[in-house]
């Protein structure tokens, strides 16, 4: 084994976990807010901003809406979980929604997948402040079968990966 074989043995171990790595893409929603998305996921027509994976196993939508804070006016996850907590029990009670063991109530967020029929449901919920106003954002992934950890993970990169556009 010569000196280089070293050199050789690292480049190959670097250029399999980069194999590993998916790859992704940026996308605006309405002109408002960048997001950070799956490279093989494909904007198709709707009423609103929707992905779909290749395999039409997968649709990703993205809802938002925005409103003038008053003067000093605060907004916090304490004012958006009695909201989302309710729209959740109405979710299990008139839509035979199952909830799965996932939520997570984050400092700006809140993520809650749910089982409905033959799919899985991944909510998440947060907002954004700026230029004096309150946006609120909603993403919905709908996935054909059982829940995967994958999604879930999936779900909250992309929730992180949100960059509201300014100007």
């Amino acid at each position: 084994m010569g000196i280089f074989d070293r050199f050789k043995k690292k480049e190959k171990e670097v250029k399999t976990t980069e194999r590993n790595v998916s790859k992704s893409k940026i996308v605006m929603v309405d002109q408002v807010y960048l997001l950070d998305v799956p490279e093989d996921w494909n904007q198709f027509e709707s009423d609103r901003f929707r992905m779909k994976n290749q395999k039409n196993t997968l649709q990703f939508s993205a809802t938002n809406y925005g409103k003038e804070l008053s003067k000093g006016g605060e907004y916090s996850i304490s004012d958006l979980k009695p909201e989302i907590d309710d729209l959740f029990v109405k979710f299990e009670k008139e839509g035979d929604y199952e909830p799965i063991n996932d939520r997570i109530n984050g400092k700006d967020f809140i993520y809650q997948a749910f089982k409905v029929d033959s799919e899985t449901q991944y909510y998440f919920y947060t907002f954004r402040k700026a230029i004096g106003q309150l946006i609120r954002i909603n993403f919905i992934i709908r996935e054909v079968g059982e829940y995967k950890k994958s999604t879930s993970e999936k779900m909250l990169k992309i929730g992180d990966s949100i960059k509201i556009k300014v100007g």
